[in-house]
């Protein structure tokens, strides 16, 4: 059972079964690749968005060393950064602090090297 809540100091939620099984209460639930906080604060979530996006710009970089097109570079920072990005946005963009939205901006930033292109900003 996953129960939202911003208030500081939650109260202990009510037992819940269901068919005499108690039900367990979470605090992050996964769903379609993003993580749900109770508390809606999604600190988290971008931290995990960020440290992905490092790993698949390092591969670019190293594709992008070895001679690969910038054609071909681009269309691999589309398909496995940005869609991974703007997955996420509409969900926790508003939730995010400005720390948390420089460092995805800084992940597009850094995209545009080794595509050597001007990409779209978040």
């Amino acid at each position: 059972m996953f129960l939202f809540s911003n208030a500081r100091d939650d109260p202990d939620p009510p037992p819940l079964t269901i068919q005499d099984t108690p039900v367990e209460y979470v605090t992050t639930y996964k769903y379609l690749g993003t993580t749900l906080p109770d508390k809606l604060k999604f600190q988290r979530n971008t931290e995990l968005l960020v440290e992905s996006a490092r790993k698949k710009l390092f591969i670019m970089h190293k594709l992008r060393f070895l001679g690969t097109s910038e054609k071909f570079t681009n269309t691999c920072y589309k398909t496995f950064i940005e869609s991974g990005i703007m997955h996420h946005l509409p969900v926790i963009y508003e939730h995010l602090t400005e720390k948390e939205k420089a460092a995805l901006e800084h992940i597009t930033k850094m995209a545009c090297k080794p595509s050597k292109t001007e990409l779209p900003s978040l």
